[in-house]
């Protein structure tokens, strides 16, 4: 259960901060524009317009199942792990987490860094990746 509030809380302190950054750097995306772009790629809804209903099937099930377990396993599990191994907690959640993520566009930067804290401590304070994945998955 902490697990979720901690991600949940983390997402309303990141569109906190775009509505922030936005108002003060008004090139910088707003809160509107990042979820907008959260529900593209969260549900491939660029993709599934028109979609037969085995389509729809096969990307909502890799979407929101096979693509959580397989990103905390990768990221929170192999990579945390690796990195946990050379860095101090701190530097391997804060880097490690905004680094890979934030690949995907800088509009993601501020949002990873945030939910890539609180999923860190998350794995830092467990040592497992389960309760990560059910949330993702959620």
């Amino acid at each position: 259960m902490g697990c979720g509030i901690l991600w949940a809380g983390a997402y309303v302190v990141a569109f906190v901060v775009y509505a922030l950054l936005s108002a003060i750097l008004p090139a910088f995306s707003s809160a509107a524009e990042l979820a907008r772009f959260l529900v593209l790629i969260g549900t491939d809804m660029g993709r599934l317009e028109g979609a037969d209903a085995a389509t729809v099937v096969f990307v909502v099930t890799r979407a929101c199942i096979l693509a959580p377990i397989a990103e905390e396993l990768l990221f929170c599990g192999a990579l945390f792990g690796w990195l946990r191994g050379h860095l101090p907690a701190w530097p391997t959640i804060g880097v490690g987490f905004t680094y890979i993520h934030g690949m995907m566009t800088m509009t993601m930067v501020p949002l990873a860094l945030i939910v890539g804290i609180a999923v860190g401590y998350v794995r830092e304070r467990t040592g497992s990746v389960t309760s990560l994945i059910i949330v993702h998955i959620i």
